[in-house]
């Protein structure tokens, strides 16, 4: 069985997504690839959320204050944020905070919002760059 499947739309009807992101289920997390786009109103979920871009930046905005843009993201979990998708293709991850992973992950956060500025590698993956690109 594979648990890689096209992503679902919106309320709207709309995709969050450019093209069919592809997407990883596991025992205590949650994982994405592909373009997004659009904004996702103020929200909060328990899972640790990851944002890494190979292509672009996102934003993200925390209860109160400006948009801040970056190559990714790390928020906390029960954090209020939003989050701009801002046309990036990267990498989701969303991960339980009491699993083993999660436990490690939050203890390394310093932050509700961790934003990323690094440079995102160069993509070198065949499929990827005949995909989105290079």
């Amino acid at each position: 069985m594979s648990l890689n499947k096209p992503a679902a739309t919106g309320d709207g009807g709309e995709s969050r997504w450019s093209g069919t992101p592809s997407w990883y289920l596991w025992d205590g997390g949650f994982f994405a690839i592909g373009r997004s786009e659009g904004v996702v109103p103020p929200h909060a979920h328990h899972a640790i959320q990851i944002v890494i871009t190979f292509e672009g930046t996102v934003g993200i905005r925390g209860r109160r204050g400006d948009w801040r843009m970056g190559n990714g993201v790390a928020v906390r979990p029960d954090v209020v944020h939003s989050y701009n998708g801002n046309g990036a293709v990267g990498a989701m991850l969303f991960v339980d905070p009491e699993s083993l992973e999660g436990v490690w992950v939050r203890s390394s956060l310093r932050s509700e919002i961790t934003l990323v500025f690094a440079a995102p590698p160069r993509p070198t993956n065949e499929k990827y760059v005949a995909t989105f690109g290079s």
